[in-house]
C-alpha cells in the first residue's frame, strides 16, 4: 500500500502538471485531489521504512495546492525521518526536491547539496537536471 501510494502521488502530480500546462485546470485540480485523497486512505500504522516517504508525498501535493508553508514543513519532517538512508534513492530524490524548493537563502542547502554530492558519486545516481515533474505547484 505505502509504495503504491508513493508511486501513484508523484504520477499523479506529473501528469496534472501537464494538464496544467495545456490549460485542463479543472481536471489537474482532480488528480491532485486524488492523489491528496488516496494518502489519506493509507494505513495509519506507517513502517518505519515508508514514514518519510509519506511525508515527502503529503509534502508535494501541498505544494501542487499552493499550500507552501505546510509543504516546507512537511518536507522538513521527511528529511528529519530519512537521515538513516534505509532507502538512499528515496533520500537523494527527497534532498533534489528540497534544493528544488528551499530559497537561496536557507541555511541548510549546502549540506543537503554536499550531501546528494555525496551519494550521487558514492551510488553512481545521475543527479537531476531539471525539476522534478511532481513537484511543480498548478498556479491554478
Amino acid at each position: 500500500a505505502f509504495e503504491c501510494a508513493d508511486g501513484v502521488t508523484r504520477a499523479f502530480l506529473a501528469e496534472a502538471n501537464r494538464l496544467a500546462r495545456i490549460g485542463q485546470h479543472d481536471e489537474a485540480r482532480a488528480l491532485v485531489k486524488e492523489a491528496e485523497r488516496a494518502l489519506k486512505q493509507t494505513p495509519a500504522l506507517e513502517p518505519p521504512l515508508f514514514a518519510a516517504r509519506l511525508l515527502h508525498d503529503r509534502a508535494v501535493v501541498a505544494l501542487a495546492l499552493g499550500r507552501r508553508d505546510e509543504g516546507l514543513e512537511l518536507l522538513t519532517r521527511a528529511e528529519e525521518r530519512s537521515r538513516a538512508r534505509a532507502i538512499p534513492c528515496f533520500r537523494m530524490r527527497l534532498l533534489e526536491d528540497l534544493l528544488d524548493v528551499l530559497p537561496p537563502s536557507d541555511a541548510r542547502r549546502t549540506a543537503f547539496f554536499a550531501e546528494a554530492n555525496a551519494m550521487s558519486a558514492e551510488r553512481k545516481f545521475t543527479p537531476r537536471r531539471w525539476r522534478a515533474p511532481w513537484l511543480l505547484p498548478l498556479d491554478v
